[in-house]
């Protein structure tokens, strides 16, 4: 649906602006990211809203993304399951309460997870270079440290979330 949708999108633009220099393929690429993207934080802001977690959901949509775009991760197969998943994601971690002593417990896990692991599954979705990956991974592991000093509990559940999608069999 979302494919379709993206596809149908390109087409018209580059029919009402044929002179575009991007091609479908790539206004298409594009055009899905967006709407993953507008569908995840849609749908988060909506049921969070609705749950009174607007906070907390905020809080780790955008912890659980810069973490993402620093360390790499998972990615499901259709931009439909990518939406409904991580945004259910989303809602569901941002009920959830616990201790400091968790989240010191927690936010040490996800430390540990992107030592191991990242950057995972992140040279088809980067232009970054390899030997710059090292620098990846401490960037990740400093982002989620600052937690320890934070102590929030939906920034605890975002960081491990996404460290757990960098754990994949090599």
């Amino acid at each position: 649906m979302i494919d379709y949708l993206a596809q149908r999108t390109a087409e018209h633009i580059k029919q009402v602006i044929p002179e575009h220099p991007a091609s479908i393929a790539v206004l298409k690429y594009a055009l899905l990211i967006v709407i993953n993207t507008l569908g995840i934080v849609l749908m988060t802001i909506l049921f969070s809203s609705l749950l009174g977690t607007f906070e907390h959901a905020m809080i780790i949509m955008i912890v659980f993304a810069l973490l993402r775009q620093l360390t790499g991760g998972y990615h499901l197969q259709s931009g439909v399951s990518c939406i409904v998943v991580s945004s259910s994601l989303f809602v569901a971690l941002s009920l959830v309460t616990f201790s400091d002593l968790y989240c010191i417990i927690f936010t040490c896990m996800s430390i540990l997870l992107i030592l191991i692991f990242a950057p995972s599954n992140i040279h088809k979705q980067s232009r970054i270079p390899k030997k710059y990956y090292s620098l990846l991974k401490i960037a990740g592991c400093l982002l989620v440290a600052t937690n320890l000093y934070v102590l929030s509990v939906p920034f605890a559940l975002a960081s491990l979330a996404q460290s757990v999608t960098l754990i994949r069999r090599r």
